[in-house]
């Protein structure tokens, strides 16, 4: 009985390291695809749509405004889609709509006539003046954007860093085979 039970552990033993590579190939061919793409993503997409721009390469719209709708992500403000009946909707980054802005948006009666800059490379506001009130300032905008670019460069070094762990371990799980 006892030499069949270590016969057993021994067959255990062995399927068991044959699933773990297995379950550990899958992984890490996952961490490597994530990694690239979240990468890519986090690195030149997030630099491209908050690319820094100088005021005349922006868009100059004059818009009637309709309404506004705040956008929440899971712990803070991702957006506000601001929505116009002769233009399309264009949004406010969340790291720009601060308590002052989210309330000037809602003391703004509908129709009121809006001159806005809007950023070439997204739907993104970078200024919003009613008459001459200011309720977006662009310098704060172009900094709040700037830093969430920044923040988002390091996330996709990050993701590259671990789409070049998952590359190793596939590397270790090759040399392992032969």
């Amino acid at each position: 009985i006892i030499e069949r039970e270590l016969v057993m552990m021994k067959y255990k033993r062995k399927v068991g390291k044959k699933y773990l590579q297995r379950k550990s190939k899958e992984s890490a061919v996952c961490l490597l695809i994530i990694g690239l793409l979240m990468g890519t993503v986090f690195v030149f997409g997030t630099s491209y749509w908050n690319k820094s721009i100088e005021e005349h390469e922006a868009i100059q719209v004059e818009a009637s405004f309709t309404s506004y709708n705040e956008i929440h992500g899971r712990r803070r403000l991702k957006e506000v889609s601001v929505r116009f009946s002769d233009h399309e909707q264009l949004y406010i980054d969340g790291s720009c709509a601060d308590k002052k802005v989210l309330e000037e948006l809602e003391k703004l009666p509908e129709n009121t006539k809006v001159r806005l800059v809007v950023h070439p490379n997204s739907n993104t506001i970078m200024s919003m003046k009613v008459k001459n009130n200011e309720i977006l300032n662009f310098e704060n905008v172009q900094h709040h954007l700037y830093l969430e670019k920044v923040g988002f460069f390091y996330m996709g070094l990050f993701m590259y860093i671990g789409a070049a762990c998952g590359l190793l371990r596939l590397l270790q799980l090759q040399k392992k085979k032969k």
